[in-house]
């Protein structure tokens, strides 16, 4: 009788445990998923904000969440807000981004055409950007049209960061290039130098007179 009794207490002590511990879980990883949840709908939301605003010729930009991203900001001299950039398409009601991007995310190197939701997306990044060129109806449609003439090129980017060639681009190269000739003026944007070497960062893109920024968020 001892024994058993001895028993149904251990029993009913671990039992007792165990509610503890679950409660204690649930009590813990409920609020968590609470949090997630409100993240991704803000972060959703930061997407949409910006997609809704799109237009033809538009430059759009991102701050990836990896170390090349970053490495790649910090070449901006005046705004390390963003690492990689590219220009808004919008083609039969649907909207596309053409960029230029290597690495691992590209093994082909060639400019790629990517939606929005793909390009913005939470996942890979920590801010994205959106910026209007102040061109008229038809600068902005050379624009559209050379940076697609590019991507039917097969262009791929250029790993030397050279802008002295044409036939390689890395992604501010795509668009600096783009924009001179579509408004056949060389220097309507800025350049950057640092450590002796002379090229387009992205800031230089949307920090000039002829540029103004539309909307900037940061995912949670």
């Amino acid at each position: 009788m001892i024994f058993e009794s001895m028993f149904k207490t251990c029993r009913w002590i671990a039992l007792v445990t165990l509610g503890c511990l679950f409660l204690q879980a649930c009590s813990t990883s409920v609020p968590k998923e609470n949090q997630l949840k409100a993240a991704t709908l803000q972060n959703n939301k930061a997407q949409a904000i910006l997609i809704h605003q799109m237009q033809s010729g538009d430059l759009a930009l991102r701050l990836g969440n990896d170390l090349t991203s970053f490495t790649l900001s910090q070449l901006n001299n005046r705004d390390k807000s963003f690492s990689h950039c590219g220009i808004v398409s919008i083609e039969n009601g649907n909207i596309y981004i053409y960029h230029a991007i290597g690495g691992e995310y590209n093994p082909n190197q060639k400019l790629k055409r990517e939606t929005p939701e793909t390009w913005f997306s939470p996942v890979h990044n920590i801010e994205i950007g959106l910026a209007r060129y102040s061109m008229d109806s038809l600068q902005k449609l050379a624009l559209v049209e050379q940076v697609k003439a590019y991507y039917r090129e097969e262009k791929e980017f250029d790993m030397q960061f050279d802008l002295a060639t044409n036939d390689k681009l890395y992604c501010a190269e795509m668009v600096y290039k783009a924009i001179q000739i579509s408004t056949r003026d060389r220097a309507y944007l800025p350049t950057s130098t640092q450590f002796g070497k002379h090229y387009v960062g992205v800031d230089d893109l949307f920090l000039n007179q002829h540029c103004k920024l539309i909307g900037q968020q940061k995912f949670k």
